[in-house]
């Protein structure tokens, strides 16, 4: 699949057809074109939050190792070095994270708090409203 001709494509249009049709179960395949194409190099900020924000949410751990792993100048805050609009702040990062401790998403949090961290206190604000989190018993409570 090319995405050569898609240069007049409504990408947020896009992604949100993939939410409502495939997530969590779209392919890393599918993503690796996706995200090669819309995102790499792009230097667009709005753009590539709202991706990070519709991603997380999914819980496609496939999807977020991916990003990891290839594509990890996505997640980090040296995006863009050419233009500071691409740049992603800690404020932004600490806010999937923290997505990503409330839903509970195990892998996905060791994966993105290589990125940014959040103090215990942080963790534990985002945590007191819940009953149980595999992340506080496991993660947090084992650093005491």
């Amino acid at each position: 699949m090319k995405f050569s001709k898609a240069e007049g494509w409504n990408v947020f249009l896009l992604l949100k057809s993939i939410e409502q049709n495939f997530c969590p179960h779209v392919s890393t395949e599918f993503m690796d074109l996706f995200i090669n194409e819309f995102f790499v190099g792009a230097q667009n900020f709005q753009l590539t939050m709202y991706f990070l924000r519709f991603l997380i949410p999914t819980g496609n751990i496939n999807v977020v190792k991916l990003i990891h792993l290839k594509f990890n100048v996505l997640f980090s805050r040296r995006y863009s070095q050419k233009n500071k609009t691409g740049v992603l702040e800690l404020k932004e990062l600490k806010e999937l994270l923290s997505f990503a401790l409330r839903k509970d998403y195990v892998e996905i949090f060791q994966i993105l708090v290589q990125y940014a961290n959040l103090t215990k206190l942080e963790c534990e604000k985002e945590l007191k409203e819940t009953k149980f989190s595999i992340i506080k018993e496991t993660i947090l409570l084992k650093n005491d």
